[in-house]
């Protein structure tokens, strides 16, 4: 039974040493490009969860992630959580997009 718990062991401190060597690669030699992800928002509904979600996957990978917040709502209340959020987190870039097509193509070239 002792070498069941010694294998499991012995199979995690490998696990963690890998992982903290590869942190090490990626952060002193900044392997990889900023990534950029697109959050369209189109209710106040699942607003906060939606963004909040995406900032936490972000901050997860430790890499620099980039948010862009596409703001398809008219409501108020959407703005308002949005403007709350960009006090919490400085790497999203919020833009409103209301009914304007050529916002939306000057925005996603």
């Amino acid at each position: 039974m002792d070498w069941i718990f010694a294998s499991l062991y012995t199979f995690l401190a490998i696990l963690g040493f890998v992982d903290v060597i590869r942190l090490m690669i990626f952060k002193f030699f900044k392997i990889g490009r900023q990534k950029s992800s697109i959050i369209p928002i189109t209710n106040s509904d699942d607003a906060e969860f939606t963004l909040r979600k995406k900032c936490a996957e972000a901050k997860w990978n430790d890499s620099e992630t980039r948010l862009i917040c596409l703001n398809y709502s008219n409501e108020e209340d959407t703005e308002k959580i949005l403007k709350i959020a960009s006090g919490d987190y400085d790497f999203i870039d919020f833009y409103n997009i209301k009914d304007s097509g050529k916002k939306k193509q000057h925005l996603l070239d």
